[in-house]
């Protein structure tokens, strides 16, 4: 009868889902001392191979991942490969277990809740998903994001009645370490159990062991490089899930030798063995005195054919005959095959240079070229002629006033200038008022005589 058949099925849930984690490391004492209790039909084993197998585990885990400027990414990737190979061992459901995953560097930052999904594929490629950001390494703001936004009993997924449970991936280094203990201390007061789970390169596994609910788990999923965390891979499940020990105890001792007992009775006589192996051949005896000739014997019967002989070696060749007459030229024949296309020969050497053709008519104009590179400044050429004077340009805008400059000293004078155009007359003044009268002059001496008129 199958354990899950019948009533009794449903206390062994109960046991299953409530006592899991009640007491981690006293695990299979609540769960098989309850179990035997209240199942007396059940045995022991029975109970044990069921646990084992479902894994059926109720609780809330959150993977917790160093991104800071220690991890290289080649190691990153082996990181979250971890983390999702994890993920694909756990018993993921809305009623077992519920994931979450945190990065942290020089900041803490929720990649995603407890009730982010409860398909294991889509949590595994959540997970993947998780890039890297460099940065310092603050422990402890982890463990506090964690505590505070995943655990803190009003987060969505978190459940009163499931344990929670921070796995932390790290390689050990924090830039505050007692700061980042005291967190731990906080967290694990609260009832969050603490498992890390360390790269043990350079970094300070004693901090991690402060961290851990379980310093002895800090040595059992401790590796030495990040390519084998894949191999902690059953060990880290098996402390989120752990396996119960069956009844059966492990080997004891030798017991000591018993005292000799006394001599038996002769038994009976064994039965005949098998025969023994031959014994070697032994030398070969003196050859005896020759014996008479016998009597001839009848002809016996003809023997078969014996094999064909082997071919016996080639003749030397004869002299050439004398060249026959030429016969009669026959039809021609069919036209044969195209062969198939002979290798392309070299190249053939450089032809003479052939007269030169008249020039052609003058072609299209070509598309201007690209713009060539800039060629190197040639020297200087010899000074043109004065070019004409340019047209006069628009007047600038007046600048402003420069300052007055000092009063410069007299000049010498300058050379008399040519004379002058004479200008034109300006307009008649007004006539002046008449003078006085003049004394009388003279009389004037008397004329000569006129010629005669017409």
């Amino acid at each position: 009868m199958n354990i899950v058949e019948g009533t009794s099925s449903e206390v062994l849930f109960h046991f299953v889902r409530s006592y899991t984690f009640a007491a981690q490391r006293q695990r299979a004492a609540v769960v098989l001392d309850k179990a035997e209790t209240e199942l007396p039909d059940r045995g022991r084993n029975e109970i044990v191979d069921y646990i084992n197998a479902t894994c059926a585990n109720r609780a809330d885990v959150a993977f917790v991942l160093d991104s800071s400027g220690s991890v290289r990414n080649v190691d990153w990737n082996s990181l979250v490969n971890f983390v999702s190979g994890v993920v694909g061992r756990l018993q993921i459901s809305r009623d077992d277990i519920h994931v979450a995953a945190l990065r942290y560097s020089t900041e803490a930052r929720v990649q995603f809740k407890l009730d982010a999904s409860y398909v294991r594929s889509d949590l595994q490629n959540r997970v993947l998903r998780i890039r890297k950001e460099d940065g310092q390494t603050n422990m402890r703001d982890a463990i506090t994001v964690t505590s505070n936004q995943i655990f803190d009993g009003r987060a969505p997924g978190d459940r009163a009645d499931a344990p929670d449970i921070m796995v932390i991936i790290s390689d050990g280094r924090t830039d505050e370490r007692d700061a980042t203990v005291a967190e731990a201390n906080r967290a694990k007061a609260a009832g969050i159990e603490i498992i890390p789970v360390g790269i043990d390169i350079d970094g300070d596994m004693a901090l991690l062991k402060s961290v851990a609910s379980n310093p002895d788990d800090v040595d059992t999923l401790r590796v030495t490089s990040y390519a084998q965390l894949v191999e902690r891979i059953n060990s880290i499940v098996n402390i989120i899930c752990p396996v119960i020990p069956t009844a059966s105890g492990a080997p004891g001792g030798i017991g000591a030798t018993g005292a000799t007992g006394a001599t038996g009775p002769t038994g009976s006589a064994g039965p005949t063995g098998s025969r023994g192996p031959d014994g070697r051949t032994g030398p070969s005896g003196q050859t005896g005195p020759t014996g008479p000739s016998g009597n001839p014997g009848p002809t016996g019967p003809r023997g078969p054919t014996g094999d064909t002989g082997n071919t016996g070696p080639s003749g030397q060749s004869g002299s050439q005959g004398p060249t026959g007459p030429t016969g009669p030229d026959g039809p021609t024949g069919n036209s044969g095959q195209s062969g198939s296309r002979g290798q392309t020969g070299r190249p053939g050497g450089t032809g003479a240079t052939g007269p030169t053709g008249a020039t052609g008519s003058r072609g299209d104009r070509g598309q201007t070229g690209q713009t060539g590179p800039s060629g190197n400044a040639g020297q200087t050429g010899p000074a043109g002629q004065k070019g004409s004077s340019g047209a006069t340009g628009q007047s600038g805008q007046r600048g402003q006033t420069g300052q007055t400059g000092p009063t410069g000293g007299t000049g010498a004078t300058g050379a008399t200038g040519p004379r002058g155009e004479t200008g034109t007359s300006g307009p008649s003044g007004p006539s002046g008022p008449s003078g006085p009268s003049g004394p009388a002059g003279p009389s004037g001496a008397t004329g000569g005589t006129g010629s005669p008129g017409n």
